[in-house]
Order: C-alpha cells, then sequence, then structure tokens
C-alpha cells in the first residue's frame, strides 16, 4: 500500500487558538471536514490498519444496534 500520499490534520493548534473559532463565534464546529482540512482528513492516517478499521466498524455498529435497540423501547407518548 502506497502511503506517501496521506496527509495529517489537527484542528487543535494552542498556538492558533483563533482557529479553533471560526469567524469569532463563541463556540468551535465544523460542517465539513475540509472547513478544517483541505484534504478532508482528521488526525493522522499512517497508522491505521484494516484490522483496526473492522474493530472501528464492528464497534461503531454494536453500539449503533444499541442505541436503535433503545429508541424502539421507549414508549409512543401518543399511543393510549
Amino acid at each position: 500500500m502506497d502511503r506517501s500520499a496521506y496527509t495529517s490534520n489537527y484542528i487543535a493548534d494552542i498556538s492558533n487558538p483563533a482557529m479553533l473559532l471560526p469567524e469569532n463565534a463563541p463556540a468551535t464546529f465544523a460542517w465539513l471536514t475540509r472547513d478544517i482540512a483541505p484534504s478532508g482528513v482528521m488526525g493522522d492516517p499512517r497508522p491505521a490498519t484494516a484490522e483496526k478499521g473492522a474493530r472501528w466498524l464492528e464497534q461503531a455498529a454494536t453500539r449503533l444496534a444499541a442505541a436503535l435497540v433503545e429508541m424502539a423501547r421507549y414508549p409512543d407518548p401518543h399511543t393510549p
């Protein structure tokens, strides 16, 4: 795998705190990752592996499934 084109982007830059406040807003946010990282990459992808991706996906799916189950169990306030 060719990793030579990988880029690393972090929004937290203690030496430039104004960068963390878009348009001098009172809160930090971004609508799209490219708003804060031109490549669209957040963090450093170089340590990524297929195994780590599979573990991340499994955990994300497990947590999403648990959230959906809880939502399905939530009582409908419109049902008598």
